[in-house]
């Protein structure tokens, strides 16, 4: 039986961290504390080299790694600049995740998780809306109106109301909670709409959302809100009977 260190009390020790290693958590956190902001060139090779007491060949290997994990862009003969994150890096793994953890069942999971935050949303929204998210809220709705019999289209505007609704609520957080949410549903969300009728129902109930927070009315808000999460689920319900109908 081979022996180890813990045979003896003693513990492994780790590999310490390369210098690169070290230089890159620091500028990470620069980076993250807005000390580099985006597109905003870093010091040369040279100055970070002085500054952190190393040779250039450590200050290239880090920018180097910096640049492969997409944080910083090396541009030839101008150096080093923070790049501007895109939402697509954050929302396209989340839509993979989803897919991969629900399956078939992933709109269903996502309905169930806006029934417990949106219905709350709408009765913010009611309360801090301004003139300009009702006249956006307005136009997503006009644009549903017109195009209800366009499964895409209605679909975009669809989730589009409900994103200006989570800004509307002026409360930060709330669009980055229900963003990722949102995009998972602009894929897998245009055939809720098989049933023209459902079209019209899904209107109906968002004229009435729209009503409640343009009266600054946050109980009614909350109250169409969760009716008309309500009724999308029991759609979604019917549209993946439909489905394992179909494929039986």
């Amino acid at each position: 039986m081979s022996k180890t260190a813990n045979t003896y009390g003693l513990q492994s020790i780790e590999r310490p961290p390369k210098l690169s290693e070290l230089i890159e958590t620091q500028l990470r956190d620069a980076i993250s504390k807005n000390v580099f902001r985006e597109e905003e060139a870093l010091p040369s090779e040279n100055e970070l080299a002085k500054l952190f007491g190393v040779s250039r060949a450590v200050i290239r290997e880090t920018l180097l790694m910096l640049d492969i994990k997409g944080i910083l862009e090396i541009r030839k003969g101008k150096g080093a600049f923070v790049t501007k994150p895109s939402i697509d890096d954050v929302l396209d793994p989340f839509s993979r995740l989803v897919n991969y953890k629900c399956g078939n069942e992933g709109l269903n999971h996502i309905l169930a998780v806006r029934q417990m935050i949106e219905p709350t949303v709408a009765a913010l929204a009611a309360t801090h809306r301004t003139d300009e998210d009702l006249a956006g809220l307005d136009e997503n709705l006009r644009m549903m109106e017109t195009f209800k019999n366009d499964k895409v289209k209605i679909s975009h505007y669809d989730i589009h109301f409900h994103n200006t609704v989570s800004w509307a609520s002026k409360n930060p957080l709330v669009p980055i909670v229900l963003e990722p949410i949102f995009h998972v549903l602009y894929k897998f969300h245009p055939p809720i709409f098989y049933d023209p009728q459902i079209a019209d129902t899904t209107v109906e109930y968002h004229r009435r959302i729209f009503r409640a927070i343009e009266q600054r009315n946050g109980e009614a808000a909350f109250e169409a809100m969760a009716a008309h999460l309500k009724v999308a689920e029991e759609h979604n319900l019917r549209l993946y009977e439909k489905k394992i109908a179909i494929a039986s």
